[in-house]
């Protein structure tokens, strides 16, 4: 593989480290008016202590988010809604008790953060959220829009300062895995 191509799937925060994020895949399925969208994003922890990975991603205007499904060292988790602060309380004693976990809340309007807790040194996760978009014609064309900004960080338990900020919300989704 040539040099350059290899270095175009590196992603390095702003200070040049190596991010968990290692790749997004997005499918969709247009089916008369409707889009549904599945948006797959790989993660591998590279760092020799656990980390919490922190991201927002928008969803377009007018769409509803369908699910969330978590696939980690092979488990497969999938989210449920339930009210802000419960979620919030099982996703804190999933990681107080060193287990993963992963909460996804409505940071406003089409906008979401998901994160995702004690990723394990070396180990990969792979997050998939589905969402549904009503179609609109415009002229003789159908029009089919997808947002494609993300943002992410990467906190290193230990950091002075570095609690990921969490957005108010209002429904969210939450996945623990059972014991």
């Amino acid at each position: 593989m040539p040099k350059n191509e290899e270095q175009l799937a590196i992603l390095k925060d702003r200070q040049g480290r190596k991010v968990a994020l290692k790749g997004v895949n997005a499918y969709a399925r247009l089916q008369s008016l409707l889009a549904e969208v599945e948006v797959e994003q790989s993660y591998r922890n590279p760092w020799d202590t656990n980390i919490e990975a922190v991201y927002t991603f928008p969803l377009p205007f007018g769409a509803v988010l369908l699910g969330l499904e978590v696939e980690i060292a092979g488990k497969k988790l999938r989210g449920q809604v339930v009210e802000k602060k419960e979620a919030e309380r099982r996703y804190e004693n999933a990681v107080t008790d060193g287990d993963s976990a992963v909460m996804l809340e409505e940071a406003g309007p089409g906008l979401y953060t998901a994160s995702l807790g004690n990723l394990m040194a070396g180990e990969s996760a792979v997050i998939r959220y589905r969402y549904g978009l009503l179609l609109h014609w415009q002229g003789d064309r159908l029009r089919f829009l997808m947002p494609t900004t993300m943002r992410h960080a990467t906190v290193m338990p230990g950091q002075p300062g570095c609690k990921p900020t969490r957005f108010p919300s209002r429904p969210s989704m939450s996945s623990i895995p059972s014991n």
